[in-house]
């Protein structure tokens, strides 16, 4: 049985070098030749994409048709990566009839957003099943952890499904205090974070797919909490961004929340 995770809530640290160092590793360690990475507009699949370019040949990426995407980001990042895109309307009537779509629906608060699991669902399909593809890599925790949905203290996460606005809760609007005890484990971690990695593995483990996310990676979320809560507090995402400005990497610099599938 593996210990719980006890987190150095020191902050110190007034560079992001041990957290690009940590967070390459984490990338690599997760690679293989036969890997799909899921590419949005947003922060993190970007960082994650970022990575995989400069240390690996090989880019099995992929986008769905983007609503709410920033479009003139994702059409760079397509273009870069040459990534495959993908409509998740086909696979709404084959999830529809799944054992999954019932599982989902007894345990998982997020089910409501189906339209991401159409997405995985889409990808799994289209892209992996026909290459035998056995690993998806994706950016799930640079929300929940690294953001808390929030900049400034404000929360950042409106959008519209079907005409109706939607929000998710941020706890204390992504402005870090000089004491992190004040605030973590923040609950958006707790909530929305369990549920969504609840939905990818049960999506990916129902079709034979392994889901990595190397965001999560322990020694990731170590390094930057130790960095200080001045450097938390400059930017949105702001390791994320310093990480793509770095290697000239296209991101949206507005802060603006960007939604992977809707």
């Amino acid at each position: 049985m593996c210990a719980n995770k006890h987190f150095d809530l020191t902050q110190t640290v007034s560079n992001y070098d041990s957290v690009f160092e940590k967070f390459e590793q984490a990338v690599k360690d997760r690679h293989t030749h036969n890997n799909l990475y899921t590419v949005s507009a947003g922060h993190d699949t970007g960082a994650i994409a970022c990575c995989v370019e400069n240390h690996f040949k090989s880019f099995n990426g992929a986008f769905v048709y983007p609503n709410a995407e920033d479009k003139q980001v994702l059409s760079e990042r397509a273009q870069r990566h040459k990534l495959k895109p993908v409509h998740f309307k086909d696979s709404e009537k084959t999830f529809k009839h799944t054992e999954i779509d019932t599982i989902l629906n007894g345990r998982n608060y997020e089910v409501g957003n189906e339209y991401a699991t159409y997405g995985l669902t889409s990808m799994i399909l289209q892209l992996m099943k026909p290459k035998n593809m056995k690993i998806m890599v994706m950016g799930s925790g640079g929300d929940e952890l690294y953001a808390d949905y929030g900049f400034g203290g404000k929360g950042l996460d409106w959008y519209e499904i079907n005409g109706k606005q939607q929000h998710v809760n941020s706890k204390f609007g992504g402005h870090f205090p000089m004491n992190l005890e004040l605030v973590w484990p923040w609950h958006n971690h707790l909530q929305y974070q369990s549920s969504y990695i609840e939905k990818h593995e049960a999506v990916g483990g129902y079709w034979g797919i392994e889901v990595r996310c190397p965001m999560l990676d322990t020694r990731v979320v170590q390094a930057w909490l130790n960095t200080t809560h001045s450097l938390k507090n400059i930017e949105y995402k702001g390791w994320m961004a310093e990480y793509m400005r770095q290697h000239d990497y296209p991101f949206d610099v507005s802060g603006k929340k960007t939604i992977f599938a809707y």
